[in-house]
């Protein structure tokens, strides 16, 4: 071994160490032009050792080949491959040790059933909280469940009946909201919320006893400077995507009774009217059916699956209490159980039944009314 080798392959196992630390970008992308430039040398050294062979090393009787361009035909190939080995040994080995150590700075989000987090990160704080208490009346609208009425459009806001902005908010009670709502904001903001945190936003029945109401866990999947995008951290419901009773009939998401209950029902019975004034009345696209709905709170679609969630713990559904109660099939296997994405198939055109991610985390394609499916709601909280 030359020592113009010795000298590359220690340098590739730095390399290797240092990319592994990192982590910026991928190995193969730090790689390929190092590894180019060896291959040039190796090349450039090779032909100049073929340049000064003597004339009189040709080919020995018996032989076929030069026994001294075999030699350099082997270092050619020899010399890349040991320092392509030598790199990956190196990046995984310093990566192993980084992710080690991450982990134990971060908590992971396992999926070791339904239990509440104990402080991780809990908007508002302890004794300053309105985002966690229950309204001062409790015959108050925003934690009464009301129906919706059959003849409202479903392109419609359909949280405008219940919300703090409909007209029968008195000003004084409009301006308590106000002040309700910049106290949250300010929580949330002062909190830095990246990726992956966890934080508590309104409250809704999650264990066994009917009434009780605990505070939500959200999962963190997307910080910009004013607003996050965040999904229930377990599974709280287990309802039909639509309660269309035509097997030949299908709903898409503008149209579907999963939508209307999230955006009336829970809305109005899991968040204040100071919550709800920092929910993001944002524009959810309808990939089927090439339509806009407004929402407040929705379900995923497969694209943010795919950019969020793919290839973690999180993309599998944790059932409450509650939810098991209300039917959520659960995996025997797992614990977890199914939940509902707002797509309809991909594999079919307008009409087809919805998406859904079953226990394993996988996409499947189910009925829509079909009644064991859970119900992981998705918000963009305004900071």
């Amino acid at each position: 071994m030359t020592a113009i080798q010795e000298t590359a392959f220690i340098f590739f196992i730095l390399l290797g160490i240092w990319s592994g630390r990192t982590g910026k970008q991928k190995p193969t992308a730090i790689l390929m032009p190092f590894l180019a430039i060896l291959m040039l040398i190796t090349i450039a050294v090779t032909t100049r050792q073929m340049q000064m062979t003597p004339e009189n090393s040709q080919v020995p009787p018996g032989h076929v080949f030069n026994p001294h361009g075999l030699k350099i035909l082997g270092e050619l190939i020899f010399t890349p491959l040991v320092a392509f080995v030598l790199f990956f040994i190196g990046y995984f080995l310093s990566n192993h040790v980084s992710m080690s150590q991450k982990s134990r700075r971060r908590p992971l989000l396992k999926n070791t059933g339904y239990q509440k987090t104990k402080s991780i990160l809990k908007t508002p704080a302890a004794g300053t909280e309105p985002a966690c208490e229950p309204p001062a009346e409790p015959g108050a609208s925003s934690r009464d469940p009301e129906v919706p009425s059959p003849e409202v459009p479903s392109s419609e806001v359909l949280y405008s009946e219940n919300s703090a902005t409909s007209e029968g908010v008195s000003k004084g009670d409009s301006e308590n909201t106000g002040t309700s709502s910049e106290k949250i904001r300010e929580e949330l903001t002062r909190r830095h919320l990246l990726k992956n945190h966890i934080l508590t936003f309104g409250r809704y029945c999650q264990d066994n006893a009917p009434d009780s109401e605990t505070p939500v866990e959200w999962i963190v999947l997307e910080r910009q400077e004013h607003e996050i995008l965040a999904i229930s951290r377990f599974v709280l419901e287990c309802r039909p995507y639509s309660d269309l009773k035509d097997s030949e009939s299908r709903d898409t998401w503008s149209s579907c009774s999963l939508r209307t209950w999230l955006n009336r029902e829970f809305l109005n019975r899991a968040f204040t009217p100071a919550e709800i004034s920092l929910i993001k009345d944002s524009s959810v696209s309808d990939d089927t059916a090439g339509a806009y709905a407004a929402d407040r709170i929705f379900c995923l679609s497969q694209a943010e699956f795919s950019r969020y969630l793919t290839a973690t713990s999180i993309q599998k559904g944790i059932p409450t209490p509650h939810a098991i109660a209300g039917g959520a099939a659960v995996s025997g296997f797992s614990g977890n159980t199914s939940w509902w994405l707002r797509d309809t198939s991909d594999f079919m055109s307008h009409g087809g039944d919805p998406l859904a991610v079953d226990a394993s985390g996988f996409r499947i394609r189910i009925p829509g009314t079909t009644g064991a499916i859970g119900v992981r709601p998705a918000i963009r909280i305004i900071l």
